[in-house]
């Protein structure tokens, strides 16, 4: 297939998605929908990040333990 003809495919695609995204948002219920599964994402985003925090200390209380026993090792 021709380079241009796979970009307007392409292009034509996009168009599509793009009026059946505006065609979604502009649903009540889908747009409820949404939201819900937006918010929801961004509670488990808070959760992880809380988990990575709390990882990220624990190992930095154990290097600084590892490091503690170096130096009196010394």
């Amino acid at each position: 297939m021709k380079e241009g003809c796979e970009r307007c495919l392409f292009f034509a695609a996009g168009v599509l998605v793009g009026a059946g995204a505006f065609a979604l948002v502009k649903n009540g219920a889908a747009k409820k929908a949404a939201v819900k599964a937006l918010a929801k994402g961004m509670q488990l985003q808070e959760k992880v990040a809380a988990s990575a925090e709390a990882a990220k200390e624990a190992a930095s209380d154990m290097i600084a333990e590892a490091r503690c026993c170096m130096d009196e090792e010394k």
